[in-house]
């Protein structure tokens, strides 16, 4: 199990603009992995039969496309699996199919796979005018794998109070 959350190559990582300032010059970038990235995760680790994903869609009825992800990994001492929402708003671009993977992503995170993303400090980049990254922010060297690392270890992570936290991606109502 400590495979699965092995700290992804920086050739996989992406990353996206979360919150920004009042006049969009500056946003948080956020580093995240796309959905083939933590299928290919699984298989390298478990193999293609070790594990499997059932999608669920689920209508919210504000405005936003919802989806369950119930994602189970066949182990030696029996199946485990565990679930998460994603959702997205529904005038989006293949709201479903972006529901849909980011649930599954957010059930991934569950086995620790990819998990150390939202331990990464925050870090504020300059944006274009049309409110894209100028530059890519780099990694710590604990964020990427041995092979990639530059520098000597560092000390101990950060306290957990002190980490960034996930931001939730939609809110549901009953």
């Amino acid at each position: 199990m400590e495979a699965l959350k092995a700290p992804f190559p920086l050739a996989e990582i992406r990353w996206r603009v979360g919150f920004r300032n009042s006049n969009n010059t500056r946003g948080s970038a956020l580093a995240y992995v796309d959905a083939r990235t933590v299928m290919e995760r699984l298989d390298e680790v478990l193999g293609t039969d070790g594990w499997a994903s059932e999608i669920t869609p689920i209508s919210s009825g504000d405005g936003f496309v919802g989806a369950k992800c119930r994602l189970t990994l066949f182990l030696e001492a029996g199946e485990v699996w565990r679930e998460d929402f994603g959702a997205v708003p529904e005038s989006g671009q293949e709201p479903l199919k972006s529901a849909a993977s980011d649930a599954f992503k957010r059930a991934a995170v569950q086995f620790g796979i990819g998990r150390y993303l939202y331990e990464l400090p925050t870090t504020w980049v300059d944006l274009d005018a049309d409110g894209r990254m100028r530059e890519t922010p780099e990694l710590p060297d604990w964020a990427l794998p041995e092979s990639e690392r530059t520098s000597e270890p560092e000390p101990e992570r950060a306290p957990a109070r002190t980490r960034r936290s996930a931001t939730p991606r939609a809110r549901w109502r009953d």
